[in-house]
């Protein structure tokens, strides 16, 4: 019994420093906002439940696409390697956006470099 009470113990003391370096970490880290488009805004991207919704997404060159972290966490959007050209968010706290303009055609896969499961793609036609 006296070991269970030690776990639940450890598993308590993880669990309050997580939530405060979590804390820390948002609280520390600068909000970047986003570029003003030079094209038109056609797509919206919400990042929400630790996932990118709409992930898979298809616009014209010269569009931008504007993506909002609604999460409870912050995120980053991110391209993969091998991408037509790179780019990246930084970190989005909650309520923060991020806004790119995708002037050449090709498929841009991202992801989120805070939590590598979430991934989306870009298809950028002529």
């Amino acid at each position: 019994m006296e070991a269970r009470r030690v776990v639940v113990m450890f598993v308590a003391v993880i669990a309050v420093a997580a939530v405060v370096i979590g804390a820390v970490v948002t609280e520390g880290t600068m909000v970047r906002k986003s570029p003003p488009p030079t094209g038109s805004v056609s797509m919206s991207v919400e990042i929400l439940n630790f996932a990118f919704h709409q992930p898979n997404i298809q616009i014209k060159a010269n569009t931008s696409v504007r993506w909002y972290n609604n999460d409870s966490m912050a995120h980053t959007v991110t391209s993969l390697p091998g991408a037509p050209a790179a780019f990246d968010s930084g970190v989005l706290n909650p309520g923060s956006t991020f806004t790119y303009t995708f002037t050449q055609p090709g498929t841009y896969s991202y992801y989120c470099k805070i939590h590598p499961f979430m991934l989306g793609n870009v298809t950028v036609t002529a």
